[in-house]
Order: structure tokens, then C-alpha cells, then sequence
């Protein structure tokens, strides 16, 4: 056995409908967003879809706009 520490990182991965609820969205625009390649990264697991928290906030400050240039 080791004498290292050993750490463990627990994050939550968020499914569909939790990142639906989140942005206040139908799953079915995520859906659509996935087939089109837009929308916040994702990860795939067999058939499952999960979205990094992390990745959901790179995304959403991507889509900030400037109101000035509106």
C-alpha cells in the first residue's frame, strides 16, 4: 500500500434535464443543439449524455454580448 494521499475530486456531472432546468430550455432544444454541434460540450457515456458544469459556464460566457454593439 501506498503512503501517498490519495485525493479524490467528486464532480457532478449534469444530465439533460438538470442543465434544461438550468438554463430554463426544453431538453429538446439541447437535443437539437447537440445534433447541429452547438450548444455546451458534452460528454457521452454509452447512451447517456452528461455536461461538466465547467464547460457549461466556458459556453455561457462565450454567448455574452456586448449591448453596445447591438
Amino acid at each position: 500500500m501506498s503512503d501517498r494521499p490519495r485525493h479524490i475530486v467528486i464532480e457532478v456531472l449534469w444530465k439533460p434535464t438538470d442543465l434544461a432546468d438550468f438554463l430554463g430550455l426544453p431538453e429538446t432544444t439541447l437535443r437539437q443543439w447537440r445534433h447541429k454541434g452547438y450548444g455546451p460540450r458534452f460528454v457521452r457515456l454509452g447512451k447517456h449524455v452528461r455536461y461538466r458544469p465547467e464547460d457549461v459556464r466556458d459556453w455561457l460566457d462565450e454567448q455574452e454580448t456586448d449591448p453596445a454593439a447591438a
